[in-house]
């Protein structure tokens, strides 16, 4: 490592030796006034350096939302670390939370509000927006049209919604748009079974969208861009997890990280996967 690149990730706090990151310590901050359990010290340290690899790679910047659902404290797991008074999920229904995996639907109409409006984005715009989304478990059962992320209201679609298939099972792999449009992926998705995945979707003008998806173990990644349909207005509607557009994410498939914001480079998303699998998930 060149001596001018060190000095920059050590005034960014990338090295753990430097103590928590300031942002991670509001989010403690924030768990103690609401009377929730903080992690332990060792987990503490591996979450406070996901903040400083965002950091240090120019990623953090670029959110409005993040959440690590994946620890040992459900109420902890549900603050938003970049806002850590607001927009912390609650529960519609019952969602099922396992420790250090994170949230599963559970059976049932059961999802996660995180109360964000997206209209109200400060780096989620209309034409410049991406979110992702990371499985610690994606279950022996689940196959088809599992709904993610997206928006609660049934007969529209935020453009940033997947709806997506395991293990091949069918070809309704499906990125929304804008409105009703979709675009149906010319690459295949790589979900699949038991295996750790991560997802990304893109907006990065009025017409062009991007997904890149990688099977984390294998470090197999699918990635692609296309022509999207024109878009139109963000909805005024709230953004959940485990549902979108009156469909679910299959009961025992498990939400371990999200995140929300502007639209994300190569560079970006390459950071994203290494703060959450390399530096965090398998160290758990």
């Amino acid at each position: 490592m060149k001596k001018a690149q060190y000095f920059y990730l050590l005034r960014r706090g990338f090295f753990s030796g430097g103590g928590l990151d300031s942002d991670y310590q509001a989010v403690l901050d924030q768990a103690t006034t609401q009377g929730f359990t903080a992690p332990s010290d060792t987990q503490q340290n591996l979450q406070s350096n996901i903040i400083k690899t965002l950091k240090a790679y120019g990623v953090w910047d670029k959110l409005d939302l993040f959440y690590l659902l994946a620890g040992e404290q459900e109420n902890f797991a549900r603050l938003n670390w970049k806002a850590p008074a607001k927009f912390e999920l609650a529960n519609s229904g019952t969602p099922t939370f396992t420790t250090n995996k994170g949230f599963s639907n559970g059976g049932g109409s059961n999802y996660l509000d995180t109360t964000f409006n997206f209209t109200n984005g400060d780096k989620y715009k209309l034409n410049d927006a991406g979110a992702f989304v990371a499985f610690p478990i994606m279950s022996t059962t689940s196959k088809t049209n599992n709904r993610v992320y997206g928006n609660e209201e049934p007969t529209s679609a935020n453009f940033l919604s997947p709806r997506i298939d395991v293990d091949g099972s069918s070809s309704s792999n499906r990125n929304w748009i804008n409105g009703s449009d979709y675009q149906d992926p010319t690459t295949a998705l790589d979900f699949h079974k038991d295996n750790d995945t991560i997802f990304f979707q893109n907006r990065t003008d009025d017409s062009t969208a991007n997904y890149r998806s990688t099977d984390l173990a294998a470090n197999d990644v699918k990635s692609a861009e296309d022509t999207a349909s024109s878009s139109s207005s963000l909805l005024n509607d709230n953004l959940v997890l485990l549902q979108a557009k009156g469909g679910y994410l299959e009961s025992t498939a498990t939400i371990g990280m999200f995140g929300l914001g502007a639209a994300l480079t190569a560079t970006d998303m390459q950071t994203i996967e290494r703060a959450w699998y390399t530096n965090y998930y398998t160290k758990l």
